[in-house]
């Protein structure tokens, strides 16, 4: 049976290793389903999103053979499209038939967190591999039987730094920053000697007081 729960259960994901990069690779599945899963997903998604993940974390590893874990796989949108149910009167075989011809599918948006240490190249190359495989792989085991996948099919953009909004990223403006801060308070500070310098060499030149 279709599991039932609002709050999607912990998933493992693989650890950051300091002074490695990671890239992540930005996805979109379309897989064909059956309309009764179809209905489901719509009705309530975070079940099958945990399932997704998981299996996605398989079909990764299997393709590219790098180690990805299903919490590395992260879901940003899962929209279902499914058939539209035939007319109370229309029964039998003829019912069968409208249902199969009009299919349901489930377009699901994520980002895959690749392991740290990963070329931009490594990651293009899983890509790929991901992609030619996604319909073989998405379409069997018990997956594909569970929710009655009969069709894949995977875009794959090109890899992105995984973290574009932490402190290594941010050098650049972080130099900027302190480029632009530094430099007006420097010339305060030359200004100020050079008027201190100044004015101590009037005073030796006109010194102030009575005349004898």
């Amino acid at each position: 049976p279709y599991p039932n729960y609002n709050e999607a259960p912990p998933q493992p994901s693989t650890p950051d290793v300091p002074g490695q990069e990671r890239l992540k690779l930005p996805v979109v599945v379309v897989l064909t389903i059956s309309k009764e899963a179809c209905d489901k997903v719509s009705s309530n998604p975070v079940p099958f999103n945990t399932d997704f993940q998981i299996k996605t974390a398989v079909v990764v590893s299997q393709s590219s053979g790098l180690a990805v874990l299903s919490g590395d796989v992260l879901i940003s949108a899962t929209r279902a499209a499914c058939a539209a149910a035939a007319s109370g009167r229309r029964r039998g075989l003829l019912d069968r038939f409208l249902l199969q011809s009009s299919s349901s599918s489930v377009t699901v948006d994520f980002n895959v967190m690749l392991p740290p240490g990963v070329s931009a190249d490594q990651a293009r190359s899983a890509g790929t591999k991901f992609r030619s495989e996604a319909n073989a792989l998405y379409t069997s085991g018990q997956f594909a039987s569970n929710y009655g996948v009969t069709g894949a099919s995977a875009t794959v953009s090109d890899p992105v730094s995984a973290y574009s909004d932490d402190g290594k990223n941010n050098k650049p403006l972080i130099i900027g920053l302190s480029v632009g801060l530094g430099v007006p308070f420097l010339a305060a500070v030359v200004g100020g000697v050079w008027y201190a310098t100044s004015r101590r060499k009037s005073q030796a030149v006109n010194p102030s007081g009575p005349p004898a």
